[in-house]
């Protein structure tokens, strides 16, 4: 068994991806930043539980 992201958190993830090409951190200037606090950033969702489903190891999927 495996972890690997479900569906909605591989949207959100693609959203974060697709809005801040993976960063953009601006909290220098106002924090907290939309960056940091996107649900699908990589480093919320790592701390989120229920982001994350156990597969079977031959799913392919995104993995922790």
């Amino acid at each position: 068994m495996k972890r690997v992201l479900t569906p909605e958190a591989e949207a959100e993830r693609a959203d974060f991806d697709s809005e801040f090409d993976g960063g953009n951190c601006s909290c220098h200037l106002t924090p907290p930043c939309g960056s940091c606090t996107h649900p699908g950033n990589p480093d919320n969702q790592a701390e989120d539980d229920s982001a994350w489903m156990e597969v079977d190891d031959d799913y392919d999927g995104v993995e922790e």
